[in-house]
């Protein structure tokens, strides 16, 4: 990582950071005094003026003095050491990027190193937990953010300050240089009232609770104020840091706040008091909790994990080479992500300080969640990875935008995924998946492949229940009548005479007597001319379609008289049957019949 000091010196790269400050740190605010810059993080950035000498090369044509300090350094990445070294030799410019390249690469050494070596003593994730009593559980398997997914943006405006936080609501809280809060509606897209104004600094940290009705916005101004988004008056303000608010974090009556000055503090929303302040060695720049736990990330790389009613320090995780940017947990797990392009899986049982899984990342991790077992990242190089928890594997990569910008944060809530970077807030919308939480696994829950034998037995369980359902489903045995028929042989063509007697059986056809004789007997009973089955297809003139039209139509209206004339004589003799007083139920099996309209003065 390339950094220079403000005076143009370059400082001293640290290798392991628990013996000296890390030189990589936040932007700084137009307000702020910090005296550190990190060029990585500004496009804008030039290389200090002592080292902008001139060169033999002709200036117009040094491409690599033309563009930004890292996309240089990316460049000159790319070559082997050999090349690398006589680069060095072209101008004070060209030798002090490769300087920088060369610390770079041996920074990533020690990364690794270190990884390795932490993990070399974990034969895998059980072995991690081999002195606890444990349960063995099954998990979910819940791939949500693999699938389709829609984009909407919020806005495309380009701003470098700007932070944000969404809790899965309809709203979205958006806060920046102007020292102002806004919310956004999801439904219409744009600012909805009330604007939130009060802060002295720009806003550095948010958290909004749309079911309760309010947000947290910490400033550069040391202050975190509590809001009223229906009204936009200020409920309250807590004072207490030292230097900038950077991060916040809420659970239920509580809410936990991080600072330059180092500081973690835990805070009684209803009160106002500061009930616990935890102390880092350097500036924090991320802290959650949950009920019982603080976990913080510092600007040395350091990870501390504490007890949130006693704020008893429960262990501290060393693994990362710069600065820990984010970080998710949960009851087991913990991913913590860092500048130094890692994140890093962590177990929350016990004492156990041993990193588990590594994630690489070719730029600065900035955001993070856990989720199902998934690590989802926001990296500086523009894209969103989620990887598999247990096999590190990468499942799948999205691309917030096409001009590769940072991923400063990104919020998950059901199946959304809120985006923020420099240059636009977006929103992906994901294809919407239904989950039966009363299954014990999503295996049960879906099964897209029945193998011959399950479907079988399918089937067989269905028509058991249709059996037990209804009384009319019977199980009928069908037989199919065959005839032979013997076929007469010509000799008058045999090269033998008629008296020479053959071995052979006289030749025979066997067919069923449905197709062919019993059909014909129906037919010959029914006067239905084979010739006209609508089963075979015939040519007809238009005067012969519109006869047997005519034919189908006269034959249809005898069938219904004749129907029409059976019914009335059924009803005649119902009728006769009541008014001698014997029952009609049985002869109709109807029940009872009105009289007829036709023959009712007769009978009466």
């Amino acid at each position: 990582m390339l950094v220079t000091a403000v005076g143009g010196h370059p400082p001293a790269m640290c290798f392991w950071p628990q013996n000296t400050d890390c030189l990589i740190q936040e932007d700084p605010d137009p307000e702020d005094s910090s005296p550190i810059i990190s060029l990585a993080d500004q496009d804008g950035t030039v290389v200090p003026t002592s080292l902008q000498s001139p060169s033999n090369a002709n200036p117009s044509k040094d491409f690599i003095r033309c563009l930004p300090p890292h996309l240089s350094m990316y460049i000159l990445g790319l070559l082997d050491q050999k090349s690398l070294h006589t680069c060095a030799a072209v101008s004070r410019c060209w030798a002090f990027l490769a300087t920088e390249v060369k610390r770079e690469r041996v920074c990533q050494r020690v990364v690794q190193e270190n990884i390795l070596y932490l993990q070399e003593k974990e034969d895998n994730l059980q072995a991690a937990y081999h002195d606890l009593q444990t349960d063995t559980i099954q998990l979910e398997e819940r791939n949500v953010f693999c699938g389709s997914y829609n984009i909407r943006v919020f806005t495309d405006r380009s701003d470098q300050s700007r932070v944000i936080h969404y809790g899965g609501g309809n709203l979205v809280a958006v806060g920046s240089a102007d020292r102002k809060v806004r919310l956004l509606g999801m439904s219409g897209m744009k600012e909805v009232p009330p604007l939130l104004s009060g802060h002295a600094g720009s806003i550095k940290a948010l958290f909004l609770n749309e079911k309760k009705g309010f947000v947290l916005s910490a400033s550069f101004d040391l202050s975190i104020r509590c809001w009223n988004i229906y009204s936009g008056a200020c409920v309250k303000i807590f004072n207490g840091h030292c230097g900038t608010v950077t991060c916040l974090d809420l659970h239920e009556e509580q809410f936990v706040s991080g600072a330059r000055d180092g500081m973690v503090k835990v805070w009684n929303l209803e009160s106002g008091k500061c009930l616990k302040t935890l102390k880092h060695n350097s500036a924090v720049w991320v802290v959650k909790m949950d009920g019982t736990r603080v976990v913080s990330g510092c600007d040395r790389g350091l990870v501390k994990v504490w007890r949130a009613d006693t704020g008893a320090l429960i262990k501290t995780l060393e693994g990362h080479q710069g600065p820990v940017k984010c970080l998710s947990f949960d009851q087991w797990h913990l991913v913590t992500g860092s500048t130094d392009g890692y994140a890093l899986g962590w177990s929350m049982l016990g004492n156990l300080k041993r990193c588990l899984i590594a994630f690489r990342h070719p730029k600065e991790v900035l955001s993070l969640e856990f989720l199902y077992l998934r690590v989802i990242s926001g990296c500086a190089d523009g894209k969103i990875r989620i990887f598999n928890y247990l096999t590190g594997s990468c499942l799948k990569v999205l691309m917030a935008n096409s001009r590769g910008d940072p991923i400063s944060s990104f919020y998950v809530a059901e199946n959304r995924m809120v985006i923020n970077s420099p240059t636009s807030l977006l929103m992906f919308q994901f294809e919407d998946v239904r989950w039966d939480y009363t299954l014990a696994t999503d295996r049960e829950r879906v099964q897209l492949y029945k193998t011959p034998l399950q479907h079988k037995k399918d089937q067989t369980v269905q028509l058991q229940r249709a059996r037990t359902h209804s009384d009319s489903l019977t199980m009928k045995k069908i037989s199919i009548p065959f005839e032979t028929k013997m076929l007469q042989l010509k000799l008058k063509n045999s090269l033998h005479g008629p008296t020479v007697k053959s071995s052979i059986p006289a030749p025979s056809v066997v067919r069923p007597k449905t197709c062919c004789g019993l059909l014909r007997e129906k037919e010959a009973h029914s006067g239905h001319d084979p010739s006209r089955s609508d089963g075979g297809l015939r040519l007809l003139t238009g005067k012969q379609r519109e006869v047997q039209e005519a034919a189908t139509a006269a034959q249809h209206q005898a069938h219904q008289a004749k129907l029409g004339e059976d019914q009335q004589r059924a009803r005649k003799k119902a009728w006769l049957r009541k008014i001698k007083g014997l029952p009609i139920d049985s002869f109709t099996k109807e029940g009872k019949i009105a009289a007829p309209e036709l023959g009712l003065n007769t009978f009466i």
